[in-house]
């Protein structure tokens, strides 16, 4: 993995990151409303859904996040791995959300739950990116290592 190139596929991955954390902070910003708009609420997470879909997508792809670090450092590879079947995990997840929120009838109860849940997935989602940063700093390191003064 040249520089440039893990440089330009790094900086791709933390914008998405910055952006599924935008929606992850307007979801719970809804959340936190005492007043309940529950059509938004559906819309948001739809919405939230297919981005986390395409984010996935584009660190699996060809020549994506998770190729670049395995080429670049094979001894990665296992974790590279285990990160993608978190992802199936976390998309059923958030799959979940959606159907919990669809079916539900805006109650006081109904929001406490889907306050809940999307409160838990958000930290899970968090610890697979910060597992995924270090994935990638410890492909850094290897550049730095093998680099020579």
């Amino acid at each position: 993995m040249n520089q440039t190139t893990s440089h330009d596929v790094a900086e791709r991955i933390k914008q998405e990151h910055d952006i599924l954390r935008d929606k992850l902070r307007r979801l719970h910003a809804v959340l936190a409303m005492r007043e309940m708009n529950a059509e938004e609420l559906r819309e948001l997470l739809a919405e939230f859904q297919i981005a986390l879909g395409v984010h996935f997508l584009n660190e699996e792809e060809s020549e994506g996040f998770f190729e670049s670090v395995t080429n670049h450092s094979p001894r990665l590879a296992n974790q590279a791995g285990q990160l993608c079947i978190e992802h199936a995990a976390l998309l059923r997840k958030a799959a979940e959300l959606c159907r919990f929120a669809a079916a539900g009838c805006p109650s006081m109860a109904w929001w406490r739950e889907l306050n809940s849940r999307c409160h838990e997935f958000s930290r899970q989602l968090m610890h697979h990116e910060s597992e995924e940063s270090q994935l990638l700093q410890q492909a850094y390191q290897d550049d730095l290592g093998d680099g020579g003064d």
